[in-house]
C-alpha cells in the first residue's frame, strides 16, 4: 500500500461500515459509463481488454471490488453514458443489496443508491440500449426501484430488436445494456462452528 493508501484506509473502513449499517434494497439500479475503444465499438469493453474491466460474457462472474454509485432512475445513468462521445454502456443491476443515500445527496433527485464493495454479479445479458430495456422491471416513477415481476432476464426477444444480442452482434456495437444479477454473498461462519 502507498502512503496515500494508508491515509485513506481509515476513512474507507468507516464508509464502509456506514454503507453497511444502512437498509438494504431489494431492487433495479443503473450506471452508465462511456468508454473510448480504439475500434469505437463495444468489442474492447465486454472482452475485457479495456483497463480494469472484467469480461462481460453473457454467464461470466464479476467482482465489484469497491463501493458503487448508482442511480434507480435509467435515463440518469443513459445520459451518462451517451455524454462523453465514447462507446456507451448502461449496466441494469438486479439486486438485493444496494443502499438508498438520496436523503444524503446533496442533490436527491438523482436517485443515488450505493452498492457495497465486494459484490458478486453474473451477467445475465447483453441488450441494444433502449429505453423499454432499461425501463423493464423497474416501479413507473422511475425512482424507487422496486420490482414488478421477479428476478429474470427479460423474454423480450419477441418483440424484434428488444431481444438479447448475439455476442458477435454485440461487439459491433457502440451502445449496450448490461444486465447484471446479484450473486448470494457468502456467509461468514461463526468460529465455533468450524470444525
Amino acid at each position: 500500500m502507498s502512503p496515500t493508501d494508508d491515509e485513506l484506509l481509515p476513512f474507507l473502513t468507516q464508509l464502509q461500515f456506514a454503507i453497511e449499517a444502512l437498509p438494504s434494497q431489494r431492487g433495479v439500479q443503473f450506471l452508465g459509463v462511456s468508454v473510448q475503444t480504439a475500434s469505437g465499438t463495444l468489442r474492447e469493453v465486454l472482452s475485457g481488454e479495456v483497463g480494469g474491466m472484467a469480461a462481460l460474457h453473457p454467464g461470466a462472474l464479476i467482482l465489484w471490488r469497491a463501493a458503487t454509485a448508482l442511480t434507480a432512475d435509467p435515463m440518469i445513468a443513459k445520459r451518462a453514458a451517451l455524454q462523453e462521445g465514447g462507446v456507451a454502456l448502461v449496466f441494469k443491476v438486479r439486486s438485493s443489496s444496494s443502499r438508498d443515500v438520496s436523503a444524503y445527496s446533496p442533490s436527491p433527485d438523482l436517485a443515488e443508491r450505493l452498492m457495497p464493495a465486494r459484490r458478486c454479479f453474473r451477467v445475465a445479458g447483453i441488450y441494444s440500449l433502449e429505453d423499454m430495456i432499461l425501463r423493464r422491471g423497474t416501479s413507473g416513477s422511475g425512482h424507487s426501484g422496486e420490482l414488478l415481476e421477479a428476478f429474470e432476464v427479460p423474454n423480450v426477444g419477441s418483440l424484434g430488436s428488444a431481444g438479447a444480442l448475439v455476442w458477435e452482434d454485440a461487439c459491433t456495437k457502440r451502445a449496450a445494456c448490461i444486465v447484471l444479477d446479484e450473486e448470494e454473498q457468502p456467509q461468514a461462519m461463526p468460529l465455533s462452528s468450524k470444525v
